[in-house]
């Protein structure tokens, strides 16, 4: 397999990451983080230590400028980990600097597998 560090989405990751801090450093597994248990099994973690995310698409381009909303139950954890660009490579961050980075709000959120109306 070629080397993830040098493909060009997970090079964005390294930039940013960079700019932020630069003793965040990406990741690049022998397995896939595809998923959020894939993740964790990848990285023998917890599954509620891995940052999940979800980008809002219209019908020509993705939606910019949004509110990023960061679940506070990530605070239970010395350190979080995230995607970066390829489904075999990710960061750690801790909460705090992950709330910094991104701008955004803590809040409380609660997922539902079914919902009654």
């Amino acid at each position: 397999m070629e080397n993830l560090l040098d493909k060009e989405s997970v090079k964005r990751v390294v930039k940013v990451l960079s700019d932020f801090d630069s003793n965040l450093k990406v990741e690049a597994l022998n397995s896939s983080a595809r998923t959020a248990v894939d993740a964790a099994a990848s990285l023998n973690c917890e599954v509620g230590a891995i940052v999940k995310s979800l980008l809002l698409r219209t019908d020509d381009s993705f939606i910019h400028k949004i509110k990023i909303l960061i679940d506070s139950s990530f605070s239970r954890y010395e350190n979080v980990y995230a995607a970066a660009g390829h489904p075999n490579s990710i960061f750690k961050i801790s909460y705090k600097q992950l709330i910094k980075l991104t701008e955004g709000i803590e809040e409380d959120i609660v997922l539902w597998e079914s919902q009654k109306l």
